[in-house]
């Protein structure tokens, strides 16, 4: 399981919204100042990610919590997303490939550049479809899975009283 703390910040019936911040692995690594990935990762390093997730310990507004989510969830969303429209964009420009002689000019390229980027755009937008029909699955949502911290309640009295 991969795990990250978060702060609940709505409720919504058997889900809850929590914001944690972005990290990145860069902070640890030695060559982090000279390092491409070090450098971009701090302009995205402590920005507020908010996601959606299972609220199954009935946390409240203002908890900390630690939010889960299984490792090969991650790792099949990942190849997903970089795999599908990667595959795509090779299919398009295998088939513009193939049409070229029937429809152009054979030492041109257009209808290969064209039919790879309508692959690519046909494989962004059927992933971004698959992607809405797996949020509806709770097997690939993450979930609240430890309360760290509750929110104590505050009693007010007015002084002299």
């Amino acid at each position: 399981m991969i795990t990250e703390e978060a702060e609940v910040i709505a409720v919504e019936g058997d889900h809850a919204w929590v914001e944690a911040l972005r990290r990145t692995a860069c902070g640890s690594c030695t060559a982090s100042k000279g390092c491409g990935t070090g450098i971009v990762a701090r302009f995205f390093t402590g920005r507020k990610m908010r996601i959606r997730v299972d609220n199954e310990i009935a946390a409240v507004v203002g908890d900390r919590v630690l939010v889960a989510i299984a490792d090969e969830v991650l790792v099949r969303g990942s190849l997903m997303a970089y795999m599908f429209p990667l595959l795509s964009l090779f299919a398009g420009a295998l088939l513009g490939d193939i049409l070229q002689p029937l429809f152009a000019d054979p030492e041109g390229e257009g209808l290969v550049i064209f039919l790879g980027f309508t692959g690519l755009l046909i494989g962004c937008l059927c992933l971004r479809r698959f992607s809405h029909i797996l949020a509806k699955d709770d097997r690939y949502n993450a979930r609240i899975v430890e309360r760290l911290s509750a929110v104590s309640p505050i009693s007010w009295t007015l002084p002299g009283k």
